[in-house]
């Protein structure tokens, strides 16, 4: 028998070959990253062999699919409601053609037409007894991860990528643009700043492949100070959109993104409405950073217009591919005026604005759906219900999805830090609603936790490993989209207010020294190779749990383990050569790590996870056939 070549990179990706008795095998490949040695090629150490169906491969038939549950309901975990199918049969058949379908529910309730639900999973605890519905699924619960192993043991990871192994379909990663970032960019001559941005944003060479990034709508935190699209004091009639102060930086800084991807995709969320506009309107000009939208109806309508006219403004005037539109970032943030009049001060005074859950949903429902409609904007441009970073479903989040006049305008949810302990919640309530990570944690200073010591301000390896950490929590939760926050920053890494904060890319404004820091290659050894359109697999073994992130857990377990395990099945492959399954991998132990990985019972790859790295193994479909 002749051996495939293997391919594995530290920090890394993995690609393996298997052992067959065929030259033409494709290669597997593994790409491995360490402190020291990053992006690393380790392919010809991975060893493949080729398992005689020692498992065999299982595969979902009519009768345990179709065996049908009356009166069942299999909640949660829709991938697609069918409103054109008459009969349980047909909703089975639907199921069984569609791509990740596990189970379906037919639903014949009464108040509604008969409408058929297409689902991934449908597991015992997960099944509602209810008139009036059918479901059918196949009986593959899953069970718990097994207790971690000891450190120095070999890791034993079972991938399946049959239907009922199938979860979320990715969409992508990316950062956010910030004017700091493009401040720091400009300290490098233009090829060193070209080199930066194709590190980001190339998918030719080895870059980190972003295609789906965040921007600003008005100043973040990160901006050089406050200003916002419409400053126009009592312009209710939003006439006065201006994209002036966007087109020093802002948007010089996407349009050189999009040289090198140009069909990046933009979302966009307001860190505070114009000051004129909120209920702090008498501390001008120090509002920004206090207070909440007015209730007065007229300036309800007129915020509502003006985020629909500003996301008109980014596509039409300047080009933009802005698609996603969040209502706003931190909602439960905003500070209280001390003091009197414009004489007082805005504790913390960055920009924000705060809301209430009753108060997104009402402002949703009754002004930004329906001018988003008028003004022709809901076509091209979708609704999240902002970006949250507090585990609070029921204040936060439940107002707006149990009003179906609400609902009826949102695409998705933005979760952050802790806010990942809503995905359960929100997943079972609107299953068909995307769900995105939205920033990633920035730290609380490079001198402190994502700093390298005393007196420096370098990301540190470590800071890289937990990044990497809350990334697998959030896309094992569910999410199907992940954000950095800033992409670049200088040696301070300072807010436009004074505090410090980290970033996977570091320039050193004066040396001119470029670094790419711990979370960069952590970034790199998911975005490199889950392509949107990927699709996660449920890997079980020594997967490792997903880890609590401010607190929260959005995952059925949470723990903490040197080691972490995600799978995906790419459609096309990173090089267009059919379906691929990707394996990313961190190992934080101070030790190497044996591991074993077995595809579809037809294949097990081994290898040696070096100590306190990322690797991602990439090994071709056909193997496992």
């Amino acid at each position: 028998n002749m051996a495939t070549t293997l391919v594995f990179a530290c920090a890394c990706a993995l690609v393996v070959t298997a052992s067959t008795a065929s030259p033409q095998a494709p290669a597997v490949k593994w790409r491995c990253s360490t402190e020291n040695d990053t992006w690393v090629d380790r392919s010809r150490a991975v060893v493949v062999t080729a398992l005689k169906a020692r498992q065999a491969r299982h595969t979902t038939t009519t009768d345990d699919i179709c065996t049908q549950l009356p009166n069942t309901d299999c909640e949660g975990s829709d991938l697609k409601r069918l409103e054109n199918v008459t009969s349980a049969g047909d909703c089975c058949t639907a199921c069984k053609a569609f791509r990740g379908c596990y189970a379906w529910t037919f639903d014949t309730t009464p108040v509604h037409p008969p409408m058929c639900f297409l689902k991934s999973q449908c597991r015992n605890d997960s099944v509602r007894h209810l008139p009036h519905t059918i479901s059918g699924r196949e009986p593959s619960p899953i069970p718990p991860p097994p207790a971690p192993a000891p450190p120095g043991v070999q890791i034993n990871v079972t991938i399946n990528t049959t239907t009922p192994h199938r979860r979320q379909t990715m969409e992508g990663f990316g950062g956010c643009f910030n004017e700091k970032g493009w401040d720091a960019l400009q300290a490098l001559n233009q090829t060193a700043r070209d080199n930066v941005m194709r590190a980001l944003f190339s998918t030719g060479g080895d870059g980190l492949g972003w295609r789906l990034c965040r921007m600003p709508i008005g100043s973040s935190d990160f901006a050089d100070s406050y200003y916002s699209l419409d400053d126009t004091v009592g312009d209710v009639e939003v006439r006065h959109i201006d994209l002036s102060r966007d087109e020093t930086k802002l948007i010089p800084y996407i349009k050189a993104a999009m040289a090198l991807q140009p069909n990046l995709q933009l979302w966009g969320s307001p860190w505070s409405g114009p000051q004129w506009m909120k209920d702090s309107a008498p501390q001008m000009p120090n509002a920004y950073g206090c207070g909440s939208l007015s209730t007065n109806a007229t300036l309800q309508k007129a915020y509502a217009l003006y985020l629909a006219r500003a996301a008109k403004a980014y596509r039409q005037e300047a080009g933009l591919n802005f698609r996603t539109l969040a209502v706003q970032n931190e909602p439960n943030q905003g500070d209280v005026w001390h003091g009197t009049g414009s004489t007082g001060h805005c504790s913390n005074a960055y920009p924000k604005m705060h809301w209430t859950g009753e108060q997104l949903h009402t402002f949703v429902r009754d002004h930004l759906g329906p001018t988003f409609e008028r003004e022709g904007v809901a076509a091209d441009v979708e609704l999240f219900l902002s970006t949250f970073p507090v585990n609070d479903f029921s204040s936060y989040v439940a107002p707006a999805l149990t009003d179906p006049d609400t609902a009826k305008y949102l695409s998705g949810v933005g979760l952050q830090y802790a806010g990942v302990g809503m995905a359960p919640a929100i997943r079972n309530l609107s299953p068909s609603l995307k769900l995105w990570e939205t920033e990633t944690p920035c730290g609380r200073g490079r001198k402190k936790s994502c700093g390298n010591g005393p007196n420096t301000q370098n990301n540190s390896w470590a800071w890289g490993q937990s990044q990497f950490a809350v990334m697998r929590s959030y896309i094992e939760a569910g999410v199907s989209v992940y954000s950095q926050w800033n992409m670049v920053l200088d040696q301070g890494g300072e807010s436009g207010w004074g505090w410090s904060q980290c970033s996977p890319v570091t320039v050193d404004t004066a040396s001119k020294v470029v670094t790419y820091e711990g979370s960069y290659w952590a970034t790199k050894h998911f975005s490199f190779f889950v392509l949107p359109g990927a699709i996660r697999l449920a890997a079980t073994g020594d997967v490792g749990s997903c880890e609590k992130v401010n607190g929260a857990c959005g995952c059925e377990f949470c723990g903490s383990q040197t080691y972490q395990v995600s799978a995906f099945l790419t459609e096309d492959g990173h090089d267009g050569d059919g379906e691929d399954v990707v394996v990313v991998i961190a190992n934080s132990d101070d030790t190497a790590r044996p591991l074993r990985v077995e595809v579809d019972g037809r294949a097990a790859i081994t290898a040696t996870l070096p100590p306190q790295s990322f690797n991602t193994f990439v090994v071709p479909a056909a193997l496992t056939r």
